[in-house]
């Protein structure tokens, strides 16, 4: 599958998971209701993000764990965290301009 279409597939899916309202209080059935709610977005995003990562990886000059890690913490570090140096870092060399922030 290509990349285009999981994230087709993504939207798809978040459009039809709609939360159940809570009106009042909330209750267990309310609590359970919109814990499922949020697993199946988190699933949703997760499933795209990896075929994202996998794509990207792909697409890269070198792989292996020390690659992937790299870009997986380029996903989850703080916005300050230098994707393109831990790649170099990793024996991934990337050569060319570095997008503008």
């Amino acid at each position: 599958m290509s990349l285009k279409q999981a994230h087709h597939n993504m939207v798809r899916a978040l459009a039809s998971l709609t939360p159940a309202s809570i009106r009042g209080a909330a209750d267990a059935p309310d609590v359970e209701n919109r814990a499922e709610h949020l697993q199946d977005v988190y699933w949703t995003v997760m499933d795209y993000m990896e075929a994202a990562l996998a794509d990207t990886i792909t697409h890269l000059p070198a792989d292996g764990f020390e690659v992937e890690c790299a870009m997986f913490d380029g996903i989850n570090e703080p916005g300050d965290y230098d994707v393109v140096a831990a790649l170099v870092r990793a024996g991934c060399p990337l050569g060319g301009l570095r997008a503008a922030a």
